[in-house]
């Protein structure tokens, strides 16, 4: 979809380079891969592939919009890589904003350029924030495509709504192409949808009474109870819906459980809206970490589905404004096939969940409904395989989903969730990121994606738990009780078991991924079924990941390590 240019790096290119939009600076983390047109710099990482829909004309030349700009680090990404590794393995404790403001807050110069040149653009500054690095600015359609050198236009997707697109890579002029990091909310088309699944008879069938209420689940899983949640907060992400606060306080009441406290938050422009299909993914959420840590802060952002809106909602859960106590944990039930995304947009969520670790913050991710292939509801099997992101970023823990039965007698037994090609959990080997360190010695699977450019990768989930949509969670949702199911089940309950164990530890454990892989003795091994791609087995697979938290023994054992 880029109209590609001649590109070439700081110095000439070679007769070889000319034409190549390729040969240009890695500038790493805190600063983009960038080639040169005259006086401009290209931001490679923006191609969006191909378009969402049909097209429709030019958008409006007079529509206002509003785009983030992230500014880079005053800090080297070697710097923070080295922050990060002392943080995991506890010779130092995670940074406070304070901290982090000083070492890896937004080049202050950088952030003055910027800056202007938005204002000399004739886009208004709307706000700037020097420890996340974000700069918001409003502006008309025509103005956003002058200062970008973008053409918008806008498309009828297969929903029957308009998305607005864009045809060619962003550029910026040469003098700030190391101080801009990304920009988003160019585009308005969705970056990610919600993994949750209702009963499939009807939204709320007969069946309702088959599920469990997130208490049990805690229970089966041996969750510990030294603590429900006090003193923690967790913040969850939400890309769409709303949530009727009367309406949820109903389901504590009759259940008997305690209503938790809740803030809600909204980022460009979102807030919560109930009446949508996505009311039930957040009535999931919080119901699951409210029933599992009732003495728990939550914290729900609610951000447009778009790659802008996800970035600004981790990013907004990360780092509290005043009087907001600091997050946690962070639960993330939405996502999309890794390879919908821009590289831009990867790397810049890759970078915020690197700015959640060092700040001590657990983030788990569903790792996608509809098994291997991680198709849309609605969209043609293509007979790829491919995973789901953020669950595929290496500073996130992947979710994956399981069937658990609960028999007369308190019983478990516990199988990998595949109903169908379409009711199955996400989890597979991604094509865009490496295997990390805490997956060296697996005996990994290669990506059995027909044509697949790599073999070898990243495996998701790393852990799983019940998301099968018969055996799901009791929930209540805009006045109808019933059942839900998903890997959007598992990040929700999750977080609300690191919501027990910070709390009953007093301090945050933070980014789990190593530890995790270093004690697989805490799991029960998940060996039955298959998520349509790749099958379970003993120890870690591509559909369960390792298996089932036993939380308590897991409490144990941090404390052991003296974590």
């Amino acid at each position: 979809m880029s109209d590609r240019r001649e590109i070439s790096e700081k110095s000439d290119p070679k007769p070889e380079d000319q034409g190549s939009a390729l040969h240009a600076e890695a500038a790493g983390a805190f600063g983009p891969r960038v080639g040169f047109v005259n006086d401009r710099a290209v931001l490679l990482d923006t191609d969006t592939g191909s378009p969402s829909g049909t097209r429709v004309g030019p958008t409006d030349a007079k529509k206002e919009i509003t785009s983030t700009i992230m500014v880079r680090s005053k800090g080297s990404e070697q710097d923070l890589d080295n922050t990060l590794q002392k943080v995991v393995t506890h010779q130092i404790a995670p940074l406070t904003d304070a901290q982090f403001d000083a070492q890896f807050g937004a080049d202050p110069q950088a952030m003055q350029r910027v800056t202007k040149f938005a204002k000399d653009n004739g886009l208004q500054v709307i706000s700037t924030d020097g420890t996340s690095g974000r700069v918001v600015v409003k502006g008309s359609v025509k103005d956003f495509s002058n200062a970008f050198e973008v053409k918008l236009e806008d498309y009828q997707t297969a929903n029957g709504g308009t998305s607005r697109e864009r045809t060619g890579d962003i550029s910026v002029p040469k003098d700030i192409a190391q101080d801009v990091q990304g920009v988003f909310g160019l585009e308005s088309r969705e970056a990610a949808r919600p993994h949750f699944q209702w009963q499939p008879e009807s939204p709320f069938s007969p069946r309702a009474n088959s599920g469990y209420l997130p208490g049990q689940v805690a229970d089966a899983y041996n969750f510990p109870k030294d603590s429900m949640g006090a003193g923690q907060s967790v913040g969850i992400i939400e890309l769409g819906g709303g949530l009727d606060t009367a309406d949820n306080a109903q389901y504590y009441q009759k259940n008997g459980l305690k209503l938790p406290t809740i803030q809600m938050v909204g980022v460009d422009g979102a807030a919560s809206k109930p009446g949508g299909s996505a009311d039930g993914e957040v009535a999931l959420d919080t119901q699951v970490i409210g029933a599992v840590a009732p003495d728990a802060n939550q914290q729900i952002v609610f951000a447009p589905p778009t790659d802008q809106g996800f970035v600004d909602a981790v990013t907004r859960a990360t780092f509290p404004q005043d009087g907001e106590k600091q997050n946690t944990a962070i639960s993330i039930s939405w996502g999309g096939r890794e390879t919908s995304w821009t590289q831009q947009a990867i790397n810049n969520m890759d970078l915020a969940f690197k700015k959640a670790a060092v700040k001590g913050i657990s983030v788990f991710a569903a790792s996608g409904d509809t098994g291997a292939g991680d198709l849309n509801p609605g969209q043609a099997n293509d007979g790829k395989l491919i995973v789901d992101f953020p669950a595929a970023d290496p500073w996130v823990t992947g979710t994956g989903g399981t069937k658990l039965t609960i028999d007369a007698n308190g019983k478990n037994d516990e199988i990998t969730w595949n109903e169908s090609k379409m009711s199955a959990s996400g989890g597979g080997i991604s094509q865009i990121f490496g295997v990390p360190d805490f997956q060296k010695d697996i005996k990994m699977p290669e990506n059995a994606s027909p044509g697949a450019p790599t073999k070898v990768g990243r495996g998701v989930p790393d852990v799983a738990g019940d998301a099968d949509p018969f055996t799901g969670y009791k929930v209540r949702v805009n006045g109808v009780d019933g059942v839900i199911g998903g890997t959007s089940a598992v990040a929700p309950l999750y977080s609300g078991l690191m919501m027990r164990v910070n709390g009953a530890l007093g301090h945050p454990v933070g980014y789990l991924n190593p530890f995790l892989y270093k004690n697989p003795q805490l799991f029960r091994d998940i060996t039955a079924g298959s998520n349509n791609g790749y099958p379970a087995g003993p120890g870690w697979d591509a559909a369960t990941g390792l298996g089932v938290i036993n939380g308590t023994e897991f409490l144990k054992e941090l404390k052991k390590e003296g974590r």
